[in-house]
């Protein structure tokens, strides 16, 4: 891990610069003291507005690790197909299972209408099946990106898979997408691809008020 100093309000030390200005201004001064007061006054008064600045501005230490946590978002909403389901589930497994480094991290969220945390992210993920339950009628891919960046761990680099048809229901992915961008976190996707060849659109249905027995409609 590395660590760099971050500050919480850096424009406080904008503060620092009123050390010189003070220092010309105590040697330039009318006030009759000896060379050595004057050196000591100076030296208290900059130690006193060095320490305030850094106090105000908060600094703190960030560490930035090599390691990566992944977040694998899995679409288990209505419109993808049984068998799309389990090549999802087994791309994200390989995925895993391939990691580089054995104290990356992996983590599984399946969504729907709403999204689960299936898997905290972990060293050792063992995916066998997803447990969690979803509503289909739905797909709201921003949710499940919003709900990997809001439980992603600090300490590492981050990363989100998706893996989903796109046939986005509700929410606003690509607002979401740019927040994650702005964050540092790539999110790559996964489009899951498919065709029903004999798929039927029901446009409407037209049905008379009142039929008797045996009638034809």
């Amino acid at each position: 891990c590395m660590s760099s100093l971050v500050f919480g309000h850096p424009a406080w030390l904008w503060l620092l610069l009123l050390v010189p200005a003070m220092a010309v201004a105590g040697l330039f001064s009318r006030r009759k003291l000896s060379r050595a007061r004057t050196v000591t006054v100076l030296v208290i008064r900059s130690v006193l507005v060095a320490m305030l600045a850094l106090a105000l501005s908060e600094p703190g230490t960030k560490k930035r690790s090599d390691y990566v946590t992944a977040y694998f978002l899995l679409d288990r909403s209505g419109s993808i197909p049984e068998g799309m389901k389990q090549w999802s589930l087994d791309v994200a497994r390989q995925a895993i299972e391939s990691k580089r480094r054995k104290e990356d991290r992996a983590g599984v969220i399946v969504f729907g209408e709403k999204p689960i945390v299936e898997e905290s992210p972990v060293a050792e993920l063992r995916l066998r099946e997803l447990f969690s339950v979803v509503d289909p009628d739905n797909t709201d891919i921003a949710s499940a990106v919003r709900l990997a960046l809001s439980t992603f761990p600090d300490d590492s680099q981050k990363r989100i898979v998706l893996i989903t048809d796109g046939n986005e229901t509700q929410g606003e992915l690509l607002e979401m997408a740019t927040r994650a961008a702005g964050a540092g976190v790539p999110v790559e996707v996964v489009p899951l691809k498919y065709r029903y060849d004999k798929e039927v659109l029901l446009d409407g249905l037209s049905l008379p008020r009142k039929v008797t027995k045996d009638e034809p409609f």
